[in-house]
């Protein structure tokens, strides 16, 4: 699923299928091939990220550091250097201030080679 696809649409059909958890995990997507356009360090070591795709969409993401942060740290080196990466997730709708949108919280990341 591209960037395009992380829309209104796709989360009110998760919706159809939650409640999430333990028995009914939430589904998990593949963003391939995109580019970190801007990455910014909030709270203790987790990023707040801008997603684009070579057709000029845009996604908002949120890494977590987790683990040994090997993710964060290898986003955080794919935004400064332009790489394209593949991401693994979820998303979700979240309101903030009245306002709702929609983020990709990304679980696991891979440098995308040869794309």
């Amino acid at each position: 699923m591209g960037i395009a696809g992380l829309n209104a649409d796709l989360v009110a059909r998760l919706g159809q299928v939650a409640p999430f958890g333990q028995g009914n995990p939430e589904p998990r997507f593949v963003v391939p091939a995109v580019r970190i356009a801007h990455a910014a360090t909030m709270g203790r070591g987790h990023l707040r990220l801008r997603l684009a795709d070579g057709g000029g969409r845009s996604a908002e993401a949120v890494a977590f550091r987790s683990g040994d942060g090997a993710v964060v740290d290898g986003l955080a080196q794919a935004a400064q250097t332009g790489a394209l990466v593949h991401l693994a997730g979820h998303v979700r709708a979240e309101t903030w201030a009245g306002r709702e949108r929609l983020r990709f919280f990304v679980e696991d990341a891979a440098a995308a080679d040869g794309v």
